[in-house]
């Protein structure tokens, strides 16, 4: 009996939390404040040098073509998909991709 008490408890604590007064819903996990969405240093189309070593030959020029998920939402983190001028793909992180000003 005691056991068949503390489920109908229970289940009826389940109900008001769904219950909506005022048109909101008595949820405490709704209550969270949501963090803004993570949106890329780069944008997509945004021409970057890839510098991949010391010198001026090894600076090339490049498209963004995609920014990869970034579930932890550190921008150093942050990979992209780039085009060169060449045809040729590469993947890159943001470490090694400066934006070209103008």
């Amino acid at each position: 009996m005691l056991v068949s008490h503390r489920i109908r408890t229970f289940i009826s604590y389940c109900d008001i939390l769904e219950y909506p007064i005022n048109g909101k819903e008595i949820n405490p996990m709704s209550a969270q404040p949501k963090a803004p969405a993570y949106v890329p240093e780069l944008p997509m189309g945004s021409r970057v040098r890839v510098v991949r070593g010391i010198g001026p030959t090894s600076i090339v020029t490049a498209t963004v073509i995609r920014a990869l998920a970034n579930p932890s939402q550190r921008p150093e983190n942050q990979w992209y998909d780039v085009k060169f001028n060449d045809g040729k793909l590469g993947r890159f992180n943001t470490c090694f991709l400066k934006p070209m000003e103008g």
